[in-house]
């Protein structure tokens, strides 16, 4: 992994190319070698001079007095239409194309393939999602008993789950603004009022052997917001779109847009690598481990896209052990 000095990173919104990393961490194994596909399609970064110099020359062009791109108005905010996200076309479930009914009791789209939902089902036990907090029933009557309660911590709350074995992942998808400032619709003194923290996609692993006592096992966060999840065989596929986060400036009345501009420009020139790459941390610590190394992230031939997009491999039954793509 990186050394100490490879590992601080910088705050703030920045711009990122189109780019896959593969790696297996947290569980702190030996790096091993990127699928064939994504090795076939793309290209690893030699080291972190070359990863920084490619999101810099692609940053630049983009930088504006408000941050990255041309600022959109809508209701007093401010976006980058970039990257409004277009819906992503559901997959056809079965032979004949109709979404299926899945055995933890969710409407899936493929055969085999779970996906998240408030509440899970093994035909035992049902786990809901109620507030801040997860109850455990017994189904196995003419009508669902509750048997166990857990209470969430702030750190752990989620909007879905998955039902894996005796296991059930909580998920945060890690909604929230972006770093870039809230802008009034005055251009001539453009006003912060109010930014949250840079999104982050949680997973709670809780143990359900005993429907009683249900207990969490493992918690930990990335840096960014999960697109979309699934489980298979056993394993749940995680998968988080991510921007860093500079701090930029932006007009007021003491500074001109050319200033702006031109301020931010400068924190994109010197930038580090590690400022580009998404992080990470376990439990309920702050996220500044770098989630991979330089070397282990591919990007196609050309820069496309404003985040990089991450795949955690999950297995509830050992959630200590995580792989990422």
């Amino acid at each position: 992994m990186q050394t100490g000095s490879a590992r601080s990173r910088a705050a703030g919104v920045g711009l990122l190319c189109s780019a896959v990393a593969a790696v297996s961490l947290l569980a702190l194994h030996p790096a091993t070698s990127p699928p064939a596909a994504a090795a076939g399609e793309l290209t690893p970064f030699e080291d972190c001079g070359k990863l920084r110099q490619w999101y810099v020359d692609a940053a630049l062009p983009r930088v504006t007095p408000w941050g990255m791109d041309t600022p959109q108005y809508y209701g007093g905010q401010v976006m980058a239409m970039e990257d409004a996200r277009a819906p992503v076309p559901a997959s056809a479930g079965g032979p004949e194309g109709a979404v299926q009914n899945g055995a933890t009791g969710t409407n899936v789209q493929e055969q085999g393939v779970d996906e998240p939902d408030l509440a899970k089902t093994n035909g035992l036990i049902a786990v809901v999602l109620r507030n801040d907090e997860l109850v455990v029933y017994d189904v196995t009557g003419d009508e669902p008993v509750e048997v166990g309660r857990l209470d969430l911590t702030m750190r752990q709350r989620a909007t879905e789950l998955l039902l894996v074995g005796d296991r059930a992942l909580l998920l945060n998808p890690g909604f929230g603004h972006s770093p870039e400032p809230v802008i009034l619709s005055d251009v001539r003194a453009p006003a912060r009022i109010g930014q949250w923290s840079t999104p982050r996609t949680t997973m709670t692993t809780v143990d359900v052997a005993d429907p009683a006592r249900p207990f969490v096992v493992d918690t930990r966060s990335v840096e960014g917001s999960m697109i979309s999840a699934r489980e298979h065989d056993g394993s749940v596929r995680v998968v988080v779109s991510s921007t860093p986060a500079f701090d930029f400036v932006h007009p007021t009345r003491t500074r001109s847009p050319v200033e702006a501009r031109a301020e931010n420009r400068r924190m994109v020139r010197e930038s580090t690598a590690q400022d580009w790459l998404p992080a990470t941390g376990r439990g309920s610590g702050r996220i500044d481990e770098p989630l991979l190394e330089c070397t282990l992230v591919q990007h196609p031939a050309a820069a496309s896209a404003t985040s990089t997009i991450t795949v955690l491999r999950i297995d509830p039954s050992q959630p200590a052990d995580v792989d990422v793509t």
